[in-house]
């Protein structure tokens, strides 16, 4: 699961070479929203349970380092960690769906192959070029290279002749198998993204795009607050959201583990 790998990121503000003037420390109301955000953190977040580890991350937010000169309460808090299921029993399966797929793929591999009697032109095109290719070493042995040097061009036009054979029927049953390709995609696409591990990513005052709640496909989304993203300064929690994104079965596992009720006290 590559997206949930690169989005595994602990945002703990600009770092040092990214600020000019250096940085500076929170001021006692930054402090006092960091330290009462990660405690709620490090209470709400799960350990691994049996048979899983934490592969990434942590539930303690790293402490916000804002640039000097940059205005208090305008740097979001936020940790992820990734979870790994160890062992796991055979994944949930969708044998309708798969079923369904199958047939599909079968049929156009089965379109693909080139029929009898297109089988038949191919081969007798190819046999004159087999023996226009023969005329052309021969040729070659003997010394006549520009004999040689024309039979080869012959050969080469008559190969392109079985090609044409072959793309022309290709084209005609193009329209068929995009149809079934089209089936399969938009089968796969009502299917969750099988991976053994979860990624959990929690943000108070959130200052990007605030994603809706709910649970999808791949990723359970819950919002406390402002379902807008924090404008200005904020040394108060505005909101806070948390995403789960992996398998909906091992989802569950460690959603079921984090401490709801604490992540979303925090909005006063």
């Amino acid at each position: 699961m590559k997206s949930l790998v690169t989005a595994l990121v602990l945002l703990a503000g600009p770092a040092l070479a990214d600020c000019v003037d250096g940085v500076r420390k929170l001021n006692a109301a930054e402090k006092k929203m960091f330290d009462e955000v990660a405690a709620a953190f490090s209470a709400a977040l799960p350990q691994p349970p049996e048979s899983w580890r934490l592969s990434s991350g942590s539930a303690t937010p790293m402490e916000t380092t804002p640039c000097r000169g940059e205005a208090p309460g305008t740097i979001p808090v936020a940790t992820s960690m990734m979870f790994r299921y160890m062992n796991p029993p055979k994944a949930r399966s969708f044998p309708q769906e798969e079923a369904e797929m199958k047939r599909l793929g079968d049929e156009i591999t089965a379109m693909q192959v080139t029929p009898p009697e297109l089988r038949k032109q191919i081969n007798e095109v190819q046999a004159r070029q087999s023996e226009k290719r023969r005329a052309s070493m021969a040729a070659d042995r003997a010394g006549n290279k520009d004999e040689a040097r024309t039979l080869r061009g012959e050969a080469d036009a008559i190969s392109q002749e079985a090609d044409k054979l072959r793309k022309d029927y290709l084209a005609s049953i193009g329209a068929e198998v995009k149809k079934r390709e089209a089936r399969i995609k938009e089968i796969r696409s009502t299917l969750p993204d099988y991976s053994t591990e979860v990624f959990v990513a929690v943000t108070v005052n959130e200052r990007k795009e605030v994603p809706a709640p709910g649970k999808g496909l791949n990723e359970d989304v819950y919002v406390w607050g402002s379902k807008t993203p924090v404008k200005g300064a904020a040394t108060t929690v505005q909101n806070v959201v948390l995403r789960i994104k992996g398998w909906p079965d091992y989802r569950e596992t460690i959603g079921g583990r984090i401490d709801m009720a604490k992540l979303g006290g925090l909005v006063k």
